[in-house]
């Protein structure tokens, strides 16, 4: 179980490549209240992701394919609905 978003992130970058790591998982929970979810990714592995803006998080459920784009310093970019 991987319980940070950081921990994504980790690992080296090569120079050629931009600093930004997408993260793709169907959510289990969400809480746009207070910026949080939970991702079940293909892996079997399931991410926290903390301090979301709520804004990002207000059309989104627990059940949505999603893709978070995450800066180089593990912040979160953008949140996308992966539709089917």
């Amino acid at each position: 179980m991987l319980i940070a978003s950081w921990a994504i992130a980790a690992g080296p970058v090569p120079a050629d490549d931009p600093p930004e790591r997408l993260v793709e998982g169907t959510i289990l929970t969400i809480s746009p209240i207070t910026g949080d979810l939970m991702l079940s990714q293909d892996e079997g592995s399931v991410v926290v992701i903390y301090g979301i803006d709520p804004a990002a998080l207000q059309e989104l459920v627990a059940g949505d394919r999603v893709t978070i784009r995450l800066g180089a310093n593990s912040e979160v970019r953008a949140v996308a609905r992966n539709d089917l």
